[in-house]
């Protein structure tokens, strides 16, 4: 595992961040937040897909594109900064030394021990200097004709069947593996190859790698291509027995990882079995409750929480997540996790974690006794970094119709942004403020946030509750990132049309979406939007 943009591996870097097609240190992030991005080679580019999302934002949205051809979008940049700045938070404050990483010097690591070649240098170099993807397939065909047969050239081979698969690259790669099937890079090259060209021959190699393989982190890319591909019983198999097999290899956790709708129910399974396997393990990092709607996974999850998790660093970061998922998508489990997460809270009234449980709690139930036992919590502990998610989630409740507006949290909210800048960390209370009480300065606030780090669910607070033209024509901009997005376009054309009932963007697309999802919520309450702005 190493980083997309600079090359470093997870043994020389604090902190490696996995997305579905790339990797990212702590470092690069912060080379490319807005303070750093003159220390590191980045680029406007108005096609491609991001890395971590597979969103795709045009110049306007500022994508930052390193010169390797790998992508984020500011919004996976945000959540990254997020990540790094928890597990900082973790690392550094008070607590008991033996809840502390132990120092990790991977003197034994075979990234530390093996010098890359000349031409790996070479190619390094040339990826490296690539303005764009174009560029580094021209360049890169140049430099395959002069080192196709040399081991060196397997990631080569790789990188470009990535971005352009063609028949040339296809019989580059089969007579490559021919030669070094055994190579680093040969599981990158046979996953490239099974989604470019699933000949019985790649399958052939893929599942004799899964079966011989010992690394989970070096099968990833061949894991990846199968879950995210058709489906094919006998290569499944051969995962799910390489899971039984090592259940204890963290590579599993991001080899499973997809945030797509279309191939979540494969790599879902999987994650269920993987939790299953690692019930015990309070060393264990699950990445998966973020984003599941299995309610298998979230039932691992729940039992994960009363055996290994009781004893883990993790538990409160997974808490939180764990209630949302349960009142989102298990209603049947929901009150045993809320049993167990007020349990928590009583025995860990002091943890930097609480104010989130709390805030997660309130939200499910919507209930006065878990509100006013947060505020509770809130008054005595004003100073706890994640104190004001309480704040947010009941004005948030108001937002969504499930409460009376809260004139304390409102209050407070004001008090809260008085004496804090507009940052990505503060997204929360901006939107939750301007969607219950927009007032000059809210809405400013709100404003400034999209503008800065591009948060389309705050500029649909702001269609919703603040519209005006110059927000209605950011929408229309913003087009290319929630066209076709099942789960987002709906929301999004709701908002719009709240806005400009007459929108004609707007009512195309709603068109289309009718005939495509006429039972999606927010396409059913289109209609009087339309009806209003027609009388």
């Amino acid at each position: 595992m190493k980083c997309g943009w600079c090359g470093k591996t997870d043994c020389q870097v604090d902190l490696l961040i996995a997305g579905p097609k790339a990797y990212i240190c702590n470092l690069c992030v912060a080379r490319l937040t807005p303070t750093g991005t003159e220390n590191v080679s980045t680029k406007l580019e108005a096609e491609g897909n991001c890395s971590f999302c597979a969103a795709n934002q045009p110049v306007f949205e500022s994508k930052l594109i390193h010169t390797k051809g790998v992508r984020i979008c500011k919004i996976c940049l945000n959540q990254c900064e997020e990540i790094i700045d928890e597990s900082s938070d973790r690392n550094t404050r008070g607590g008991n030394s033996d809840e502390q990483d132990p120092p990790d010097d991977h003197t034994d690591c075979e990234c530390k021990k093996r010098q890359p070649s000349a031409l790996e240098e070479e190619w390094s170099n040339l990826v490296f200097e690539a303005e764009d993807d174009n560029e580094l397939i021209k360049n890169g065909r140049i430099w395959l004709r002069k080192n196709g047969t040399d081991e060196a050239a397997g990631e080569a081979i790789a990188r470009l069947l990535a971005i352009k698969s063609t028949p040339g690259l296809i019989t580059l790669g089969e007579a490559w593996l021919d030669r070094y099937p055994q190579h680093d890079s040969s599981a990158a090259v046979i996953g490239e190859l099974l989604k470019a060209a699933r000949s019985p021959k790649i399958i052939r190699l893929a599942g004799k790698y899964l079966k011989g393989s010992a690394n989970v982190s070096q099968a990833r890319p061949i894991i990846r291509a199968l879950i995210e591909g058709p489906r094919h019983a006998g290569l499944q198999k051969k995962i799910a027995d390489l899971l039984e097999k090592y259940p204890h290899d963290e590579g599993w956790r991001d080899a499973l990882l997809s945030t797509s709708r279309h191939v979540r129910q494969q790599s879902e399974n999987l994650a269920a079995r993987w939790l299953q396997l690692n019930v015990d393990d309070s060393q264990l990092f699950n990445t998966h409750i973020y984003l599941t709607r299995s309610p298998e996974v979230i039932e691992a999850t729940f039992d994960w929480m009363r055996s290994g998790g009781q004893t883990s660093k993790y538990l409160s970061s997974t808490l939180d997540s764990a209630i949302s998922a349960a009142a989102r998508y298990h209603r049947a489990i929901l009150p045993s996790v809320l049993r167990f997460s007020r349990a928590w809270l009583k025995a860990n009234p002091e943890h930097e974690g609480a104010g989130k449980v709390y805030a997660a709690v309130l939200s499910a139930t919507a209930s006065k006794t878990d509100i006013n036992s947060a505020k509770k919590w809130y008054t005595t502990h004003l100073t706890s970094e994640r104190s004001y998610f309480i704040i947010s989630n009941i004005l948030d409740l108001s937002y969504w119709g499930r409460a009376n507006v809260d004139e304390y949290a409102v209050n407070e909210a004001r008090r809260l942004l008085a004496t804090k800048p507009v940052t990505s960390n503060m997204a929360r209370l901006i939107g939750a403020l301007v969607s219950v009480r927009p007032d000059e300065n809210s809405i400013a606030m709100a404003k400034e946030l999209y503008d800065s780090h591009s948060l389309l669910w705050i500029l649909m607070r702001l269609l919703i509750r603040a519209p005006d033209p110059e927000t209605i024509a950011k929408a229309e901009l913003a087009y290319s990132r929630w066209k076709d997005h099942a789960e987002l376009e709906p929301e999004m054309l709701y908002a719009l049309l709240r806005a400009d009932p007459r929108n004609k963007l707007a009512l195309r697309r709603t068109k289309l979406w009718s005939k495509r999802d006429p039972s999606n919520r927010w396409i059913k309450a289109i209609k009087p939007l339309i009806q209003r702005g027609y009388s």
